[in-house]
């Protein structure tokens, strides 16, 4: 994975989801080939507007996971309060007094505010590895001081935008085909031997002579 490519995720994984964005990132780094300069213009835009119409689809069936009024302002509070936990208690005298018990109360709560939305997540996109993937990571970054509550905070929606883009990537290819490159399908013309072109012309040849006869 190109530099490039990673920077491009970052962006879209910890900026608010936006269907914009989304849209560009896919369109650059997933489905790169449906608009290379070799596709004609025609094609190009019909491949355009079948992205933008599967983007805004995919977003919307998605849209109550990615931002929630009750459970976005609850999870990025629990994590403020565990990361101003962990800067004062370094700032103290006694740097690790009671903060496992008040991370693991905050992970309770966290747990807790998005079961429904856990719930939502898994019966429509079947997908039980990204969940357990994201909690196996929440206890890693609750316990990890500083940096783990600061990548904690927004963690559910990353998910969720990842998903997103896997989703709009799936149904694009599964809507237009896999897009091959004049010069792939030009080299795989190639590669076949002659006679895969002379004898169907043979054949053809011999088919209209009886015809004829």
């Amino acid at each position: 994975m190109s530099l490039e490519k990673i920077l491009g995720k970052l962006k879209v994984d910890f900026l608010p989801a936006n269907k914009e964005r989304t849209r560009e990132y896919v369109k650059k780094y997933e489905l790169e080939k449906y608009f290379n300069d070799d596709v004609s213009p025609e094609y190009k835009e019909r491949f355009a507007k079948g992205l933008d119409k599967i983007t805004d689809e995919v977003t919307d069936r998605y849209s109550t996971e990615l931002r929630s009024l009750v459970r976005t302002p609850a999870v990025k509070g629990a994590s403020a309060a565990a990361l101003l936990n962990d800067i004062s208690a370094y700032a103290g005298a006694t740097p690790f007094r009671n903060i496992s018990l008040l991370k693991l109360y905050l992970f309770g709560a966290n747990t807790i505010a998005e079961v429904p939305a856990l719930a939502r997540y898994v019966k429509k996109s079947k997908d039980w590895y990204a969940p357990l993937r994201h909690y196996a990571m929440r206890t890693l970054r609750y316990f990890t001081p500083i940096v783990g509550p600061m990548l904690e905070s927004g963690a559910f929606e990353r998910m969720v935008k990842r998903r997103v883009r896997k989703e709009v990537t799936r149904k694009f290819i599964e809507k237009y085909g896999d897009y091959e490159p004049i010069e792939k399908r030009l080299r795989e013309k190639l590669k076949e031997p002659l006679k895969y072109h002379v004898e169907p012309a043979q054949e053809r040849e011999e088919e209209l002579v009886g015809a004829e006869a």
